[in-house]
């Protein structure tokens, strides 16, 4: 019973200890680092209060992150941005612990044995709860858990349960602290009960400046030149750069494709001898969605899957073993389970085993040997080298277009490091072998464009616009203005929209956080729906796209009596929202006056 529960602490542990579970080799570039390089040297990535955050702990609780990522999806390229997404989150996630553990330690915070005895045995983690096996008819099961709790030859696996718990308690403890002082009055249950429930129904008239015609608008030669002049900051081009750059793929060789072939013959023979083809795709299959399945595909219909797996599928007899079938994603053993008919079309029920093209460690340490010598002639023959090194070997030359510091790289992506390398050394320094997603790449800083501002002619068509759209807000700010004095004047609503040409909407009725066609979710629109009273109207309301004025219609206030049944409840959630945000308030500032040095950028 307790395998299962030690399997998953084994992941939680993981990240909630931040264990060092991954050493990886990092080649450094060289110069440009400062201050930096003597800590980033050292496999610190940050440094929080004093309090170090190792490159081996921060690449450990990511690429946790990661392959729950690939066993969720069965995906194993998983696309850079969601890679530099995961690296935000997990940092965040270590910044937040060691901040609330200093503050912990600030504050005395203690936890006793017995109350980590009283948490496990009333108050077990959610994650427990969930566990399948202290469930019955899949509900938490307590004296199933008291069972299992109390039972001696179970000891050492609730270890990691009190670890995790002298871990999480001292949190809970200090998120107690600081939420014990957040009130909740009548008053606010009132307003925010009004929020929820009241309605309103308005009338309202909108001057938008895509109803203006450009037709009449002119733009003059001084106007762009004023504009030009006043805004100059809009047109500023900060300091941008570009490399030259040979990379080093790491392909499979011509060996590891026969390899990989000789491997699936090597499975099919072991499968024809008897073995288990469910276990043998758990040890081998690198197909993630499926192999903990034992390969299990389901039913499937022809046009489901890529065409050689197909037509291998659908063309093998039940329980045959079939491979191996290439395809764009490596090689396939396919064994056949069933086949039925389902409205008019055959389907197949199968199971897999996936073998991809893989660089072996052979050829990922030919191709660091050929970054490597590639390096050393140009460290050798001097910078100028570059293009000759690289026609010497056969190796193409690329150049990426100008890219602004800490920004996306054209034709590498987000590759982070080598855009801090590139920004931290001179014109015609060249980098060591630097890693690039699974590949290799020395690069030569190129050419430095300093900060500048665009010249006139090159943005004379945006300015150009943005005067036009400026003279459209006027335009309707003015007949916004015409519109509500009108009115002011003792003309109904409908009576001054018809003596100037004006159309009018109505909504529905609308609550406070409601989206309202053609206006949107525009605060100021909605106080002043909410505020008037039936009949009356508001005064001009701007918005992005111009101007509004709108009437009272009709409202619908809360029922006093319906807030009163519904108080009690009403103020749990609320308090428990107002606990929360109070908290992100209290944790924002902690943050905020932390010293926090973030060295990411020297590794990826």
């Amino acid at each position: 019973m307790m395998q299962t529960l030690r399997n998953k602490m084994k992941h939680i542990m993981l990240i909630t200890l931040l264990a060092f579970l991954a050493t990886i080799i990092f080649s450094w570039g060289m110069g440009g680092f400062k201050n930096r390089l003597s800590k980033a040297q050292q496999g610190i990535i940050g440094v929080v209060n004093g309090t170090q955050i190792n490159y081996e702990q921060f690449s450990a609780s990511v690429n946790e992150q990661l392959e729950a990522m690939r066993a969720q999806t069965g995906n194993n390229d998983i696309p850079d941005y969601q890679v530099r997404q995961v690296r935000d989150q997990v940092w965040e996630t270590l910044v937040s612990r060691i901040l609330i553990q200093d503050e912990i330690r600030r504050q005395n915070i203690t936890i006793t044995d017995e109350e980590v005895v009283f948490t496990l045995r009333n108050r077990p983690p959610q994650f427990i709860m969930e566990n399948e096996q202290f469930q019955t008819d899949g509900r938490f099961d307590f004296q199933k858990y008291r069972e299992a709790l109390e039972n001696p030859n179970n000891y050492q696996s609730w270890i990691p349960v009190e670890n995790y718990l002298r871990t999480m308690l001292p949190e809970q403890k200090i998120q107690q602290r600081i939420v014990s002082s957040v009130r909740v009055t009548d008053n606010e249950l009132l307003q925010e009960y009004r929020r929820e429930n009241e309605t309103a129904k308005v009338r309202y008239a909108g001057f938008t400046t895509s109803d203006v015609s450009d037709e009449n608008l002119l733009v003059s030669k001084s106007e762009i030149k004023n504009y030009y002049n006043e805004n100059k900051d809009k047109f500023k081009v900060d300091e941008m750069r570009k490399i030259r750059y040979v990379l080093f793929e790491k392909n499979p060789s011509q060996e590891d494709t026969v390899q990989t072939y000789e491997d699936a013959r090597d499975i099919i023979t072991q499968l024809k001898r008897g073995a288990d083809f469910a276990e043998l795709a758990k040890d081998y299959s690198e197909d993630r969605g499926t192999a903990e399945k034992g390969g299990d595909l389901g039913f499937f219909g022809k046009n489901e899957m890529v065409g050689p797996f197909a037509e291998a599928a659908f063309s093998a007899k039940i329980r045959d073993i079939v491979g191996p079938v290439k395809s764009r994603f490596g090689l396939h053993i396919i064994q056949v389970l069933a086949k039925k008919r389902e409205k008019g079309e055959t389907k197949v029920h199968a199971r897999h085993i996936l073998l991809k093209f893989l660089a072996s460690p052979e050829t990922e340490e030919n191709v660091y040997s050929s970054a490597n010598y590639f390096y050393d002639e140009i460290t050798e023959n001097g910078n100028d080298a570059f293009d000759d090194v690289a026609a010497a070997g056969g190796q193409e030359v690329k150049e990426t277009n100008a890219f602004p510091k800490g920004e996306f790289i054209p034709g590498l992506g987000l590759a982070g490091r080598i855009n801090f390398l590139a920004f931290n050394n001179k014109k015609g320094w060249t980098s060591t072998p630097v890693t690039l997603n699974d590949n290799i790449i020395v690069f030569q800083v190129s050419d430095i464009i300093g900060e500048h501002y665009k010249p006139l002619e090159d943005v004379e068509k945006t300015a150009q616009n943005s005067i036009l759209a400026q003279k459209k807000k006027d335009v309707c700010r003015e007949q916004a203005q015409s519109f509500r004095e009108t009115i002011s004047k003792g003309t109904s609503f409908d009576e001054a929209a018809a003596a100037n040409s004006i159309e009018t909407a109505e909504t529905g009725f609308f609550k406070w956080n409601d989206y309202i066609p053609k206006v949107g979710k525009n605060i100021d629109f909605t106080s002043a729906a909410f505020s008037l009273g039936k009949g009356e109207a508001s005064d001009i309301i701007e918005t992005s796209n111009g101007f509004f004025v709108l009437e009272v219609l009709d409202k619908q206030d809360a029922d006093p009596k319906a807030f009163e049944e519904a108080k009690e409840s009403l103020k749990n959630t609320y308090m428990q929202k107002k606990q929360r945000a109070f908290y992100i308030a209290w944790y924002n500032s902690l943050k905020a006056e932390a010293d926090i040095e973030d060295f990411r950028e020297v590794f990826f």
